[in-house]
């Protein structure tokens, strides 16, 4: 009995699409694999399927070898083009642990100088750049955030952080020749006093402290101001009485 040399398909087909030799059929992207349907015509034929897992995107090539009962061989192949996706959603868009949108503006707190950007994009292979969400300065800064997709389409995301300016008028130091003082105190220096050492220095970095009557004093009572200005402008005037003794 003659052995058979039959190489031929029954049926032969790709994610239930029948499929011929030579063909190129698209696959959504992101496939990574593909389900090959191949049945020979002769029972006793073996059929032996290579590239259909580990798909990448663009070309890839499957081959389908059968053998026939003879040892007769004969390769089908079909390319497999995973399309690049074009996708640049995102998954997860928040600013220091609150959602945000694009288009919309969120306040932070004054002296504020960068937030924490969580931008995930829905595509695994989509790439994403963050700018503008270090060196914040008080008012308003924006914050771009581009997705690029797998095939090169760019979406820019935007989000404006208003950073708040502050109202600190506090002082953090506040002494007269090294000794501690507090607004409305009166202090006695020596007869010739003419001038003291005043040191203010604001809570917040970006007041702003004027100091007024520290030099020329006379003998009997001097008064010092010191004019804290916030950031937003808000002022707070302090007042120590110096007593120069006669």
């Amino acid at each position: 009995v003659l052995l058979s040399s039959d190489t031929s398909l029954f049926e032969f087909s790709i994610d239930g699409t029948d499929v011929v030799s030579g063909q190129t059929v698209d696959a959504a992207a992101g496939t990574d694999f593909v389900d090959v349907f191949v049945t020979p015509t002769f029972d006793a034929a073996t059929v032996v399927v290579d590239g259909d897992s580990a798909l990448t995107p663009g070309l890839n090539t499957i081959t389908v070898t059968v053998t026939a009962e003879d040892g007769t061989e004969q390769v089908y192949t079909v390319t497999v083009n995973v399309l690049l996706s074009n996708n640049t959603d995102l998954f997860e868009f928040s600013i220091d642990g609150v959602d945000v949108v694009s288009g919309q503006t969120i306040t932070v707190a004054a002296g504020t100088d960068f937030v924490d950007v969580i931008a995930t994009p829905e595509f695994d292979a989509a790439t994403v750049v963050v700018d503008g969400d270090t060196a914040l300065t008080p008012g308003l800064n924006l914050i771009t955030v581009t997705v690029t997709a797998e095939d090169g389409t760019e979406q820019v995301y935007t989000v404006t952080v208003n950073v708040q300016l502050s109202n600190n008028t506090d002082l953090f130091e506040f002494s007269i020749d090294g000794t501690d003082v507090v607004s409305g105190q009166t202090i006695t220096v020596p007869a010739g006093t003419d001038f003291v050492d005043v040191i203010a220095t604001p809570e917040f970095d970006a007041a702003t402290v004027t100091v007024d009557g520290d030099t020329a004093l006379t003998a009997g009572v001097n008064t010092i101001t010191v004019t804290v200005t916030a950031e937003d402008g808000t002022e707070q005037v302090y007042t120590v009485t110096v007593n120069v003794l006669l």
